[in-house]
């Protein structure tokens, strides 16, 4: 766990260092420093702090590129960036891959202690989720899985069997069945847990970018290559790359996938060297693969590479006895989460769980659950608490999540009318993203259609709202 209240400060000039450092310690804060990118990931390696501010502009290796590697090594960790310019793509960068804001210089003293001490904030709620998952679940992903239907009963015991033998898994399921927390399973009862796990979502990468994203490159290999950048085999060396909606792949990505998983090494583009690498790969599917490759739409001899073990996962409507210990474990959750007392679910709203046909899996269950948290009147979640977001659901679609913010109290203090006025906007367009795809089953052509914006609009949109 982090040391409390230690905060890595990350730059290459020494008076940038004095001057945050001076600011930090009269605010009573441990400060650490490291003056390159590469220090910042040995020091966060061995022991993460509970907060990084990281420079954009340094030599060797950015921000951008540190930010990336941290996000590695420490996922969870709050990183704050701070630059002299407005570099509104560098910004947009770093949104993605986790950033919690980004900073200009000369930093303003009160804004800069307001950020760190929400950004804390969300820290801490986040451990106490994941704590409570612990006590709840009794730790591990596996436990998520523990339910009473004999379908996820069997889910588990071939999550143990699969798990430490070195096979490629194929998962199948409808959306919001769980098919990432099954992944995730796999790699942590494996002897690989302690290596990284990188989900990759290959619906959302456009045929053009699969190569430079899953490969990576060299600098100057394209126009706007302006660095080395490492591919999802690389950064998962070691680990378990979780391949998203494979089926989603071209039959151009598929051949170059093939050939990866066959020699075992990429080649990133602008270089002729082939790297070794060391790489599970789960992949997950919508869609009955089977049936593309009869129709020669996924090819075949890709699809017994991935299918070596194969997890089927039955839809929520078919295992209804499993609801009400999500719904408890959801509950429970958001009621930490969003600073709520509820102790629990009423019998006859739980009666109204059982019988509804959740459309859109657990992953709507769970959006269920955190929206009557929060807007219950009472202790217990009653029944009318659910008819009303069950109504909603079935005339307008799948309850979609609360914007990422909303769990974040008084967060607009401090904050300009125009900022509480843009967050309020974004908040909305990434509920409307959610629900056009919720909508369409996942496939992101059809909701950018919907939403009558083009694919490569909607691609930077999942992106930066990490959807």
């Amino acid at each position: 766990m982090p040391t409390a209240r230690k905060i890595l400060l990350v730059d290459d000039v020494a008076s940038n260092l004095r001057i945050l450092g001076l600011t930090l310690e009269r605010a009573n804060l441990e400060v650490v420093e490291a003056r390159s990118g590469s220090q910042a990931i040995s020091i966060c390696t061995a022991e993460p702090p509970s907060l990084v501010l990281l420079d954009l502009r340094m030599p060797e290796m950015d921000g951008i590129e540190t930010l990336r590697r941290l996000k590695t090594v420490a996922p969870n960790l709050p990183v704050v960036m701070i630059t002299v310019d407005t570099d509104v793509a560098a910004a947009v960068e770093a949104t993605k891959l986790g950033a919690y804001d980004f900073l200009l210089r000369p930093v303003d003293e009160e804004r800069l202690l307001l950020t760190i001490k929400h950004a804390l904030e969300r820290s801490s709620l986040h451990d106490q989720v994941e704590n409570l998952r612990h006590i709840v679940g009794q730790g591990g992903y596996l436990s998520k899985l523990v339910l009473p239907s004999s379908s996820m009963r069997a889910i588990v015991e071939q999550i143990a069997n699969v798990a430490r033998a070195n096979l490629t898994v194929l998962i199948q399921g409808r959306t919001g069945t769980g098919k990432e927390v099954v992944a995730r399973a796999i790699h942590q009862e494996s002897s690989r847990a302690g290596k990284p796990f990188v989900a990759v979502d290959c619906g959302a990468i456009p045929e053009t970018l699969v190569e430079s994203e899953l490969f990576g490159f060299e600098k100057g290999a394209f126009s706007g290559a302006d660095r080395h950048k490492e591919g999802y085999f690389q950064v998962a060396h070691g680990g378990t790359l979780f391949l998203d909606e494979a089926g989603n792949l071209s039959l151009t990505a598929q051949a170059k996938l093939l050939r990866v998983i066959q020699e075992r090494q990429v080649t990133p583009i602008g270089t002729s060297r082939a790297i070794p690498v060391d790489v599970r790969i789960i992949a997950a599917t919508n869609a009955e693969l089977e049936a593309k490759v009869e129709t020669g739409a996924f090819r075949e001899d890709l699809y017994y590479r991935l299918a070596e073990f194969t997890v089927q996962l039955q839809p929520l409507k078919d295992r209804p006895e499993d609801i009400p210990a999500l719904a408890r474990l959801f509950v429970d959750e958001a009621s930490l989460e969003l600073h709520r007392s509820i102790s629990g679910i009423e019998e006859d709203a739980m009666g109204l769980l059982q019988g509804y046909a959740w459309p859109g899996n657990v992953r709507e269950l769970r959006n269920i659950m955190r929206r009557a948290v929060l807007q219950a009147q009472q202790v217990m979640i009653r029944e009318e608490d659910v008819r009303t977001l069950l109504a909603k659901a079935a005339d307008s679609g799948p309850i979609e999540p609360l914007p990422a913010r909303a769990t974040v109290t008084n967060h607009s203090a401090g904050r300009s009318l125009k900022e509480i006025a843009s967050g309020a906007v974004e908040a909305a367009e990434r509920e409307a993203i959610a629900g056009a795809l919720q909508a369409a089953g996942g496939n992101k052509s059809a909701a950018a259609r919907s939403l009558q914006i083009d694919y490569k609009t909607l691609f930077a949109k999942l992106r930066r709202y990490q959807l």
